[in-house]
């Protein structure tokens, strides 16, 4: 991860915690290639939910982390790594928050 100071300590823990991501999601990747989208979408949402991610997107009056641009951006760039159905799949649930 870059070291900038726009980067604070959360960010630095959150690319800490999904930068293993992309090794498990090449089984989604191929079965969205293969395919099955829309399987393949809804495992996306649920490896994303399950890691925390959608949390960034809802905000604290409503008990997420609130919408955190760069957190959004690092969490997009761990996810688009390994799969951009993922990457999309978290994103458009973005769109209404």
């Amino acid at each position: 991860m870059i070291t900038l100071p726009l980067f604070e300590g959360r960010h630095q823990a959150l690319h800490a915690s999904v930068a293993h991501v992309r090794a498990s999601l090449e089984p989604i990747a191929l079965r969205g290639e293969a395919g099955e989208v829309d399987e393949a979408g809804r495992e996306a949402i649920r490896i994303a939910a399950d890691l925390g991610l959608c949390r960034l997107l809802v905000p604290t009056a409503f008990g997420g982390e609130g919408l955190d641009l760069r957190g959004v951006c690092v969490a997009r760039e761990a996810l688009a790594s390994g799969s951009g159905l993922v990457d999309a799949v978290f994103a458009v649930q973005g769109l209404g928050s």
